[in-house]
């Protein structure tokens, strides 16, 4: 409403004004005293009616907001009447809503009225609300120069980092309730909360950025951008191509580094360059490309310290004559999930697999089936870290529009239906490209929205708590840590062998970052595992982790030391097991003593010692001769594998050399924390006599 002009003197007293100037020639004060007065008078009733009627304006407003029925913020809803249990996507759905919880199991009955409430509010319409990520980052790709490692600031103790799960629940639900971007989505039987965020202008352009991937801690995030690069494509404002960058998270801070654009020979002029997969430990790149022909294969590049090799075709039968556009890579580094065109689907692009056998070939590409793939395309295959969750776009499920995100898991060797995320994450466009961290609690995608900062965007969704569940977290361990050498603490680049201990297979073998040192490791739940860690000239390490088969994600952090091979070195064996009171050797003890075998086989000169040892409980003759007998299975299965008697010896100390004392044991407040130290006490040592 336009403010009404403010009058002149001459308007306001236009009758008395002539009589005024009169007065005034003449010596006449007193009319002139009368007006101000009169003056003062109706401005003192304009201006206190103004402030009572503003007054009651306020206090009605804010009783009507206080005692209206639903006290949203947003004028538009639309009323729903639900015919079976909801769940947040079905079909026939409103673009634009989100499903409001109910308050109770019983709400869940048929017919049950839900309220949907619009998501994209009018905060949205106008400029882009960014998340907390969106600070400038202070802590970019880890640099090899100067780092400075301290010795005596190094814990070599194993870091256990496991969810309070209430503490976090309240703190994720304080976190998800101060934002206006909350929605309901689908999550295994449960709905739960979820936020969504634009990833902030640290990653986002004015153009399209979209695929991203991470490692399995999230650390580290790679994506694809058609941002202009060339000082011709910026005065144009208009890229010809599609190129990787990279990116950096910190987790202290909540905030990513600024995008930066890798450099040859992963990015090639004049091309298109799209990633579309990593491997858990960040150092195993997949990419698109395609030839002049619009064909495109499958590529993938290896990171050796900080530099990123040649990308190289996939072999068939992953890449075939006809298109294969996005893939990822399982836990264990045998399955590879891939999509294609190719004839035998069961439409348009289809999501395959191929596992590698024994000698390191790809096997037969296989169709994940009709229960997965639908006449329409699928698009955006993921592996989850737990090898067992799948994340997928497809157009053919029935969704909101577009591609919309489906998961399935893989329950009893099969696959089961997809389930939509919801209609909060996806929406009317196409919805692609989803990657979730190992944790299980966030994820990301790329999309088109309003909010957005240029066309398609990169989103974050933070995930709650279920509230059916106390824990419904993957079932997987992460291991993740540095190698480094135990006298100058340089980063080491050591091979890394995981073992099935009940079958004695390998399960994988990846290396440390040669520039860093540093390791990620996802140990999906329900195996025995053996952990062996070696490089040339040292001392390998080993380690052990059974974890139960319903074991919740939990992250444990070690720093591994190396030690060469000289006089005096020993290691403890962590993966040779007895029988109870008893020396006769497990099963899961053969592996770790054929790479005693190995180590000694390939330094003929060493000699060594083979030792037992037995926790304080138990007398010192009966443990002295348990130790000894022990030891001597080990050096007896070494010896029938061809190790010479002259150059290893058994040795049982008993309880003669404990690691912790009973003083100690004794401060533990649970009989399961001091059996767990009784067993750092019994074990088994390495150590080299001579080199």
């Amino acid at each position: 409403m336009e403010q009404e002009k403010q009058k002149t003197i001459d308007e306001l007293f236009q009758s008395k004004l002539s009589d005024f100037e009169l007065s005034q020639k003449e010596g006449n004060w007193k009319l002139l005293n009368h007006l101000v007065k009169e003056q003062q008078k109706k401005k003192t009733f304009f201006f206190r009616f103004k402030i009572l009627f503003t007054s009651l304006s306020v206090v009605s407003i804010a009783l009507f907001l206080f005692f209206y029925p639903w006290n949203n913020s947003s004028t538009d809803f639309t009323l729903v009447t639900s015919t079976a249990s909801p769940t947040p996507l079905k079909e026939g759905l409103r673009r634009g809503t989100k499903i409001l919880p109910p308050t109770s199991d019983s709400q869940l009955s048929n017919n049950t009225p839900l309220l949907l409430e619009k998501t994209e509010q009018a905060s949205q319409e106008g400029n882009p609300t960014l998340s907390a990520n969106s600070k400038p980052q202070t802590n970019p790709l880890p640099s090899a120069d100067g780092l400075g490692w301290d010795k005596s600031q190094i814990n070599t103790a194993d870091v256990i980092m496991t969810a309070d799960v209430s503490k976090e629940r309240k703190e994720n639900e304080h976190y998800l309730e101060s934002s206006s971007n909350v929605v309901y989505v689908n999550r295994g039987n449960d709905v739960v909360k979820a936020k969504i965020d634009n990833i902030g202008k640290e990653l986002n352009s004015p153009f399209s950025d979209y695929a991203p991937v991470i490692n399995a801690d999230g650390s580290e995030m790679y994506f694809t951008s058609r941002r202009p690069v060339t000082e011709k494509e910026k005065k144009k404002g208009q890229a010809v191509s599609e190129n990787i960058y990279a990116a950096s998270f910190d987790k202290q801070q909540q905030q990513w580094s600024a995008a930066k654009l890798l450099s040859a020979p992963v990015n090639q002029p004049k091309r298109f360059n799209s990633i579309i997969g990593l491997s858990n430990n960040g150092e195993r790149m997949l990419l698109y490309r395609d030839d002049k022909y619009g064909n495109g294969d499958i590529f993938e590049s290896l990171l050796t310290g900080r530099e990123w090799s040649n990308p190289v075709p996939l072999p068939e039968p992953i890449n075939s004559p006809h298109i294969e556009t996005s893939a990822s890579i399982s836990p264990d580094g045998k399955t590879m999930y891939f999509v294609s065109n190719r004839p035998g689907g069961q439409g348009d692009l289809d999501i395959w697999y191929s596992i590698k056998n024994q000698q390191g070939k790809w096997g037969e590409a296989k169709n994940l089936g009709s229960t997965i793939n639908t006449p329409e395309k699928e698009e955006g295959v993921f592996i989850h870290p737990d090898g067992k969750t799948l994340y997928f776009s497809s157009k053919g499920h029935g969704g909101a529009g577009g591609y919309d995100i489906f998961y399935t898991r893989l329950e009893n060797d099969k696959w089961t239906t997809p389930k939509n995320l919801g209609e909060g994450i996806n929406s009317a466009n196409d919805d692609v490209y989803f990657v979730m961290e190992a944790n299980g609690k966030v994820g990301y995608y790329s999309s088109e929205r309003k909010d957005g900062l240029g066309e398609k965007d990169i989103y974050r969704v933070t995930f709650a708590d279920s509230e059916k569940k106390k824990d419904n977290s993957p079932l997987l361990t992460l291991f993740k840590g540095l190698v480094i050498d135990k006298e100058t603490s340089k980063p080491l680049d050591a091979e890394i062998e995981i073992i099935d201990l009940e079958k004695n297979e390998q399960i994988t073998t990846l290396s440390s970052n040669a520039a860093t040192g540093s390791f990620i490791i996802s140990l999906p739940s329900g195996k025995n595992y053996g952990i062996n860690v070696k490089k040339n000239g040292y001392l390998f390490y080993s380690d052990n982790m059974n974890i139960p088969k319903e074991a919740s994600y939990k992250e444990i952090i070690k720093t591994v030391l190396l030690d060469k091979l000289k006089s005096g070195s020993k290691v403890v064996l962590k993966n040779i097991f007895y029988d109870y009171d008893k020396a006769t050797l497990r099963p899961e003890s053969i592996n770790e003593l054929d790479k005693l075998y190995e180590l000694i086989m390939q330094n003929p000169t060493l000699k060594v010692e083979l030792s037992a040892h037995t926790d304080a409980r138990g007398s010192d003759a009966y443990n002295n001769k348990l130790s000894q007998e022990r030891a001597q299975a080990c050096v007896d299965y070494l010896i029938k594998k061809g190790i010479s008697t002259e150059r290893i010896v058994a040795k049982g100390y008993g309880k003669q050399q404990l690691l912790i004392n009973d003083e100690q044991i004794n401060q533990q407040k649970t009989e399961a924390e001091k059996e767990a130290l009784h067993q750092e006490n019994r074990r088994s040592e390495f150590k080299i006599l001579s080199d």
